[in-house]
């Protein structure tokens, strides 16, 4: 009886410890987004056409890229110092090598695996400031025992690239208040990426960056951005500065990339996404073999069961269902993020679907978050998001938990009112019970 007790004991004993060890490690992959990552959604891509005329020569980007075509000259002249988007596009990304069909293009990590604790797949999850699924991936650096911030690693160049923008954010309003920078980047005319959260520059980069000479700059409570157009060329491992080290900082590195060859994205309402939202894909994809296969072990780390793609995914529209991204109704803007509405799978569990609720939901029973579940694939209980459709039945969500696994005393209820128009409210009761179930008001989204 003592033996068989000693055993109860230590098996308990042990789970507990898993369970410690696990919520630790979800705590620091989570850690990504703390205070900043708001500011990523006004950052800048090549891709996102939001200054869409070159005066009055022409109007929107095909317009624009057919004009220039035979009246170069006359685009040159428009573009000179301007930061328009459009001029961009047009000579940016001019006299860079061609990418041909070649993929491999970088050669070595950004950070070295050394100094990193995990990569998050794509398609994170954390409203208020990333409600949609993040279109990058996460190299989070270890955290200093002592200090508990997290470490101050080197960043390098992958492979031979060509630096054509550098942003700096101000955060007037962390304590003590800090500077970090984005980099825009190509290794070839067709492939755009770039570094988030780098903390401080080279001074081969500082340098360039601090030239006032084409620098554009707006201001905001939190302190000023300021983007630079360059043209600056590094080679496999030089040096670009540091991430991490800041206290209240981000976690470490984001990385994006995107490849103007593959297949478009197919998105339910393509209108809402700027042109590079076309072509995200896994940054892990275009590093040599052995520097792949280590980022795909750590990325196997976070995503639990290993269902492919290991790398997550960015676009989870169905048409016609509950599943995807939706916007509140009457509104064209899709960025900032915080107002809207995302119904999909989890990056890390995707077994398990996830409401990401934004900052609209507050008086129809939700506050912005994370709630998941797992979905069943018949009944109007936790049905699964794909199979939710325009039927005129109400579909009810419990069993609910946050984004470290805590249990949510709640239910939510959603209708898909038509293919683009869907209906959602949460309610204080624990369980849907048996239904039928109805709105006291309800809030729409639409696509």
């Amino acid at each position: 009886m003592k033996k068989s007790m000693t055993i109860f004991i230590g098996i308990g004993v042990f789970a507990l410890i898993a369970i410690f060890l696990w919520v630790a490690i979800l705590n620091n992959i989570f850690k990504e987004d703390v205070g900043i990552e708001n500011d990523n959604n006004l950052s800048f891509s090549y891709g996102d056409i939001k200054e869409s005329s070159l005066g009055s020569l022409c109007s929107g980007k095909e317009e624009c890229l057919d004009y220039c075509k035979n009246n170069r000259g006359r685009c040159e002249d428009y573009c000179k110092g301007s930061n328009n988007d459009i001029c961009a596009i047009l000579f940016q990304r001019e006299g860079l090598p061609s990418c041909d069909n070649k993929k491999e293009w970088f050669t070595i990590s950004p950070v070295s695996f050394e100094d990193l604790d995990v990569m998050v797949p794509l398609g994170s999850l954390n409203p208020f400031s990333h409600v949609f699924p993040t279109d990058h991936l996460y190299m989070n650096v270890k955290i200093d025992e002592i200090s508990d911030i997290f470490i101050k690693a080197k960043v390098i160049s992958p492979g031979e690239i060509y630096v054509k923008s550098i942003t700096s954010s101000e955060h007037l309003s962390a304590n003590p208040p800090f500077t970090d920078y984005d980099l825009e980047f190509y290794p070839c005319e067709d492939i755009y990426a770039r570094f988030g959260h780098v903390t401080s520059l080279s001074t081969k980069l500082q340098e360039q960056f601090n030239k006032e000479s084409g620098k554009e700059c707006t201001s905001s409570i939190n302190g000023r951005r300021c983007t630079k157009r360059v043209n600056i060329q590094l080679e496999a491992g030089e040096e670009i500065g540091a991430t991490g080290g800041v206290e209240g900082g981000a976690a470490g590195l984001d990385f994006w990339l995107s490849d103007y060859r593959i297949e478009e994205i197919s998105y339910a309402n393509p209108s809402r996404w700027g042109e590079s939202s076309f072509y995200i894909t896994c940054p892990a994809d275009y590093f040599v073999s052995d520097i792949r296969n280590e980022m795909y072990t750590m990325l196997k780390i976070s995503r639990v069961p290993n269902i492919e793609p290991i790398c997550g995914t960015v676009e989870q529209d169905i048409v016609g269902t509950a599943q995807g991204v939706w916007f509140v109704k009457g509104t064209s803007n899709t960025y900032p993020e915080n107002p809207h509405l995302a119904l999909v799978h989890h990056n890390m569990y995707p077994l398990n679907e996830t409401f990401s609720v934004g900052i609209s939901l507050v008086d129809y029973g939700l506050t912005s978050g994370t709630y998941s579940f797992i979905p069943q694939d018949t009944g109007t209980v936790n049905r699964d998001f794909k199979d939710v459709k325009a039927d005129g039945n109400v579909y009810c969500y419990d069993s609910l938990s946050g984004k470290f696994g805590d249990k949510i005393p709640k239910i939510i209820i959603i209708q898909l009112i038509n293919s683009t128009t869907l209906r959602i409210e949460g309610k204080q009761v624990d369980i849907c019970g048996t239904g039928p179930w109805n709105f006291d008001k309800g809030f729409e989204f639409e696509r």
